[in-house]
C-alpha cells in the first residue's frame, strides 16, 4: 500500500519523519533536528498537514505503508489526464495518487496490473485548479456555469 504526501518543500525521507508529539496526539511528523515541525505546501488541502494519522505510522512501522513524494506540477498532470481520458474531475488527492501511479507505472513491465483508488471529487477543487491550470478557459468556464446556478 502506498500513501501519498505533499512534499513540495521536504522530501519524505527518515531523516525527516520523526516520532513527536502534535497537537495531543503521538504519531510520524516532518521534523526538523530539534524536533520542530517543518512547514508545509500543497496544492491540496487535503495533504497540506505534516504529520500522519497514528494508524498510518503504525502501518509504516511494520512494513505496510510506503509514503512517497508528489509534486503539485506533476498532480496537476495526474489531475488532467483523468479529466481527459477518464471524464471525471478527481480531487487533488487523488490526482497525487494518479501522478505517483504514472511514475510507477513506466518502471513496470507492461503486463504488470495496477489498481489505484481514486478517493474523491474534484468539484471542491475547482477554484484552485481553475488558478493553477490554464487560467482564462478555466475561469470562463467557471463564470459561464456560475450563470445557470438558481439563486432562489
Amino acid at each position: 500500500m502506498l500513501k501519498f504526501q505533499l512534499k513540495d518543500r521536504y522530501p519524505i525521507e527518515d531523516e525527516t519523519l520523526r516520532i513527536g508529539i502534535v497537537q495531543g496526539y503521538k504519531s510520524v511528523f516532518l521534523q526538523d533536528d530539534d524536533g520542530q515541525v517543518l512547514p508545509t505546501h500543497s496544492l491540496s488541502a487535503g495533504l497540506d498537514y505534516a504529520g500522519i494519522s497514528p494508524e498510518l505510522a503504525d502501518l509504516r512501522r511494520r512494513g505496510r505503508v510506503e509514503f512517497v513524494s508528489v509534486r503539485d506540477g506533476e498532480a496537476l498532470e495526474g489531475f488532467e489526464l483523468l479529466a481527459r481520458l477518464e471524464g471525471i474531475i478527481p480531487a487533488l488527492e487523488s490526482a497525487h495518487a494518479a501522478a505517483y501511479g504514472l511514475r510507477l507505472a513506466r518502471t513496470l513491465p507492461p503486463e504488470r496490473l495496477m489498481v489505484i483508488n481514486l478517493s474523491g471529487r474534484g468539484d471542491k477543487d475547482l477554484f484552485i485548479t481553475a488558478r493553477a491550470l490554464e487560467k482564462e478557459p478555466w475561469i470562463d468556464f467557471l463564470s459561464r456555469e456560475a450563470g445557470h446556478v438558481p439563486t432562489a
